[in-house]
């Protein structure tokens, strides 16, 4: 099968014919189901045809578009994202390559090299087919009728209200001269602007109108763009805000967007997880979480109990996605965290940052005590050469005797270079191996204990193990 498929000109040539030999041929008449999500259980590759994906609720079609050859139906059973309700019908006489899941689940389990390759290759994939579901979906204007058309426009000028109110806020804290019944009336108005937001949203969106603007994926974008700045910051202001003087109420303001009603959880905070759980970010959380879990359990028997630190800019339900899909009983030691994205808002709307001590000095030492493993994700904010090394010395002082150290990074199609995953934006840093290993020999790790694990010159993550002095 020729590498024009997209799946397989991202794998390895060794993966792409296991891939090849372990699949079937599928041939599918006009309307016949090709997927559904209950029942099916294998990962197809549309070759010939066309196929159209469609949601559905209650019988009537929420949501839809076209997809092409190439595309590949059934990546979600990967990520743990069980709960979507979409079907796959064809829309004229089609062909596919279609393999078991249980047949790449032995094969993950099996072969670390295609685990790592495949993951990689899906998650890629995703982002893509993301783009294609946009540029193909139903527009929601045609989609809702008139009157659910003019409950957005209604949303929309509440939202837009109060993004303008929390705005002037913080202008009015961050103007020296303003004084505090200034900022006093600012933050009272906005308050008052969440209040008629979360109102709003409790008499006129239903649950069904919640579900139709989760599956339009042009509404993903708008509404994160619009929205994902405070609840980032309502999860992560007492961490990256380290300013003494930042005034209280206005933590408790972006807490209570997310939990805008006295009695619990707000129907705003409700829409929000909608629209971000059939986002192809979150999917990619879901994905990279079982990356890192694969390579921690590589280090761990199934019947050790090892204590782990996990040094890491992960926000903490990621840090639980990883530890929750180990085997073992190993206990976690999960540090603070800071988001790469939340600073850059944070700049962007003139708060007052503090960037230094996001890993604090002695961190490493209190933790490493109890830990026989310290694991680094990624390098987080110790990206220059200085830092790095002064890092690899506060892991080195902190590990006893042949203790290891693990600085994860993914792969990149270029060879002889590393990259580092920062977080959500997936936004590429690299080092190429010669450089990473003169800044290993300044540190006093010793290059060689040093290891790449890699494939086919593709470098994956390096293992650096503390030895007798």
């Amino acid at each position: 099968m020729s590498k024009s498929i997209k799946l397989f000109s991202l794998l390895t040539d060794e993966n792409h014919l296991w891939f090849l030999e372990s699949s079937s041929v599928k041939y599918f008449k006009n309307h016949e189901l090709v997927f559904s999500p209950i029942e099916s259980r294998e990962l197809h590759i549309l070759i010939r045809g066309h196929a159209c994906y469609k949601v559905y609720e209650k019988k009537s079609i929420l949501y839809k578009n076209i997809i092409k050859p190439g595309y590949v139906v059934g990546i979600d059973e990967f990520l743990g994202v069980k709960d979507r309700k979409g079907y796959i019908e064809c829309r004229d006489d089609v062909v596919t390559l279609s393999i078991p899941y249980e047949k790449i689940e032995e094969k993950i389990q099996k072969d670390k090299d295609f685990a790592f390759d495949f993951y990689k290759a899906i998650s890629i994939l995703i982002a893509e087919q993301s783009t294609v579901e946009k540029s193909h979906s139903i527009s929601l204007n045609k989609k809702l009728n008139e009157s659910k058309t003019s409950i957005f426009l209604e949303f929309d000028k509440y939202l837009s209200d109060f993004s303008s109110k929390i705005l002037s806020m913080h202008k009015a804290f961050n103007n020296k001269y303003s004084g505090h019944d200034y900022y006093h009336r600012e933050y009272q108005e906005c308050y008052q602007s969440l209040a008629a937001l979360s109102n709003f949203c409790d008499k006129h969106i239903d649950n069904a109108s919640r579900k139709i603007f989760s599956y339009e994926p042009s509404l993903h974008e708008y509404i994160s763009a619009k929205l994902l700045p405070y609840f980032l910051l309502s999860d992560c202001a007492s961490l990256c805000l380290s300013s003494m003087k930042y005034p209280a109420d206005l933590f408790n303001l972006y807490k209570k967007i997310h939990n805008n009603k006295p009695s619990g959880y707000g129907i705003v905070g409700k829409m929000i997880d909608d629209f971000f759980l059939h986002t192809h970010t979150c999917r990619l959380v879901r994905l990279r979480s079982k990356i890192y879990a694969g390579l921690l359990q590589t280090k761990i028997k199934e019947d050790e109990k090892k204590n782990i630190a996990l040094v890491s800019s992960f926000p903490p339900i990621e840090i639980s996605l990883v530890t929750s899909r180990l085997k073992n009983q190993s206990q976690y030691y999960m540090t603070q965290y800071i988001e790469k994205k939340l600073l850059s808002i944070a700049k962007e709307y003139e708060f007052d940052v503090t960037l230094s001590n996001l890993l604090p000095r002695n961190m490493l030492r209190n933790i490493a005590v109890k830990c026989d493993l310290i694991v680094v994700p990624e390098e987080a904010n110790y990206l220059d050469s200085f830092h790095f090394i002064e890092l690899l010395n506060e892991c080195y002082d902190a590990l006893d005797i042949n203790g290891e150290l693990l600085i994860g990074i993914y792969q990149k199609n270029k060879k002889n270079m590393f990259f580092i995953d920062l977080i959500l934006e997936w936004e590429i840093h690299y080092y190429s191996k010669i450089e990473i290993l003169d800044n290993i020999a300044k540190s006093k790790f010793s290059t060689s204990k040093c290891t790449f694990f890699s494939n086919q010159n593709r470098y994956l993550f390096v293992n650096l193990i503390k030895e007798v002095g």
